[in-house]
């Protein structure tokens, strides 16, 4: 994956995938992995933990469901290595407000206990309606499905809903696209456009071009200053994608009346193949004479990496501060566009 598709996929799970232990954070679990290395798959509550060294946390956990392994009792003790703080630095606690439930992965000691594997993933457990269910009772689809709840419910907040999108964007299995199309399909999407378009544009990111008219409708349907945040993110996914079908909307989106969507758009053609690069030349180069300054420069330094500058200093702008170098950089371009693309001529 490349720097700007991870880059991209990160915009879509800020704040996801955070697991807020009682020492500190374990983020970015991937499912399948987690569910493979683990022998044992829990859905639990957290009621309590304890320190029990330095650097180690004693949890008990009430246990409601098993997807893989086997559990003899309902409460089990569970040991975590705190990779952020030091537990002596934490008093004993148990744990304040509502239950919340929990996917855990575990491995079995030589001793017969449990300890964290690869962290774990706070649930919804709120009522949810049009989830559809995994072909197989694989425990890995059974994470997903439990992880995916919040996106078919209208109980949980915003912010809960884009977090249940984003948390399984790396998650390769296809039970994850026919979740998202179904979500993309409900109501609370209906409702709520930044989910909309975060679903939007992870199907774009995951290469199901079949939402790709529906994301170019939504990019522009906006007037100026509205709904920025969701455009920015649907307008990035179309980086490193089919150019048969990114380059006409990318194309479309360097003309948005806000410039930070333009700016979005011209470093979206940075993914663009070799063989497409005539193409994106005749798209940037009338962009020089664009009214922001900022974008101005993107299109310039997007021109310098789609054209393989990769040396030297007199195209590339730092900044839009030093007027003597931006200036000579502008007037590198248009010479390259008075040499190259005589139409794009001043």
């Amino acid at each position: 994956m490349s720097g700007r598709m991870a880059a991209g996929l990160c915009l879509l799970v800020l704040y996801s995938r955070c697991y807020p232990q009682a020492g500190g954070f374990r983020t970015f679990i991937n499912i399948e992995q987690a569910t493979k290395l683990a022998d044992v798959v829990v859905v639990g509550e957290r009621t309590g933990f304890q320190c029990v060294g330095p650097d180690t946390l004693t949890s008990t956990i009430a246990i409601q469901e098993v997807f893989k392994g086997l559990v003899p009792n309902k409460t089990i003790q569970m040991d975590e290595a705190l990779d952020y703080h030091e537990c002596s630095r934490r008093p004993n606690n148990t744990q304040s407000g509502p239950p919340r439930l929990y996917v855990f992965f575990l491995k079995l000691t030589a001793d017969g206990n449990y300890e964290s594997s690869s962290g774990g993933y706070a649930l919804f457990g709120g009522a949810v309606t049009g989830m559809p269910q995994p072909e197989q009772p694989d425990p890995y689809l059974k994470v997903i499905e439990r992880v995916a709840e919040p996106m078919f419910s209208r109980e949980p907040t915003a912010r809960e809903r884009l977090n249940s999108a984003g948390e399984l964007a790396f998650d390769k299995a296809p039970y994850v696209n026919v979740l998202y199309h179904a979500a993309l399909d409900g109501p609370m999407a209906k409702a709520d456009p930044p989910f909309r378009m975060h679903l939007l544009a992870v199907l774009i990111e995951r290469d199901d071009y079949s939402v790709a008219q529906q994301l170019e409708r939504e990019i522009f349907a906006y007037g100026p200053g509205e709904q920025i945040d969701g455009r920015l993110i649907m307008i990035n996914s179309l980086g490193h994608k089919d150019g048969a079908m990114a380059l006409p909307i990318l194309s479309r989106a360097l003309h948005l009346s806000d410039p930070q969507l333009r700016i979005e758009a011209v470093k979206s053609l940075q993914g663009t193949k070799p063989d497409q690069r005539e193409q994106v030349n005749s798209l940037l180069l009338p962009q020089l004479d664009d009214s922001d300054r900022e974008v101005q420069t993107a299109v310039m330094q997007t021109l310098g990496v789609v054209n393989r500058f990769y040396g030297g200093t007199g195209w590339r702008p730092r900044s839009t501060d030093a007027e003597a170098t931006w200036n000579a950089c502008m007037e590198y371009w248009r010479q390259f566009a008075a040499a190259t693309h005589p139409v794009n001529r001043n």
